[in-house]
């Protein structure tokens, strides 16, 4: 069902207008759809994962206790 109505969207925009991601989430994480279709799902611990870098080592802990 959600397919169909993401290929009905597809369908109604004008010619060259530059289309945006679609993103979904659910308890697993979450689900990108591409403006070219493709899907990509990337899990809850995943993505805490990649919050994390860059973060100053002791803000990383602060953030890691507060959850």
């Amino acid at each position: 069902m959600a397919q169909q109505l993401r290929e009905q969207e597809i369908g109604t925009q004008w010619p060259g207008e530059e289309q945006e991601p679609i993103i979904v989430a659910d308890r697993k994480g979450i689900v990108v759809v591409w403006p070219d279709r493709h899907t990509q799902r990337f899990s809850w611990s995943i993505l805490r994962q990649a919050s994390m870098v860059g973060l100053p080592p002791a803000l990383g802990k602060e953030q890691l206790s507060k959850q």
